[in-house]
């Protein structure tokens, strides 16, 4: 007799991933082509550390300086515009996915930060932006004296 060690764990992260693919993919069909104008927006990983946040931001085949990124009352804004490829004069799509037009995200931070210390740095498509929280906000350790 052979004992098979069921997770249900495992079959709910299936089910998640496979609900997930059926959305992505029914989203993508409606949402491409374009028109033109219509905005977009560019995908974005946040995460937290003891001294502040990170956003990483893909935004491939745009030019820095094309970006505004903006710290104020703990929300972060980020917003931009990535320009319509031109075709060739003869040319024409055949398929088309890679969004254009104007984007904006805006971020709500809980905790309050050190806005003059903001930075952001483009490389390869991807735009990170750091940002530090106030000294108050961080955690600190306490010695116990004894």
């Amino acid at each position: 007799m052979t004992f098979t060690h069921w997770d249900p764990f495992h079959e709910l992260t299936e089910v998640h991933r496979h609900f997930s693919t059926l959305v992505n993919d029914t989203l993508r069909e409606h949402t491409y082509p374009q028109k033109s104008g219509e905005g977009w927006n560019p995908a974005v990983d946040v995460s937290e550390t003891a001294e502040g946040y990170t956003f990483t931001i893909e935004l491939p085949g745009m030019a820095p300086e094309t970006v505004a990124v903006e710290v104020k009352e703990n929300m972060l804004t980020v917003k931009g515009e990535r320009k319509v490829a031109t075709l060739k004069e003869g040319e024409r799509y055949l398929h088309r996915e890679r969004p254009h037009g104007r984007f904006a995200r805006v971020f709500r931070m809980k905790k309050p930060v050190q806005a003059d210390g903001v930075t952001a740095s483009y490389r390869d498509g991807v735009l990170s932006i750091e940002v530090p929280l106030r000294a108050e906000a961080k955690p600190r350790k306490i010695h116990v004296q004894g």
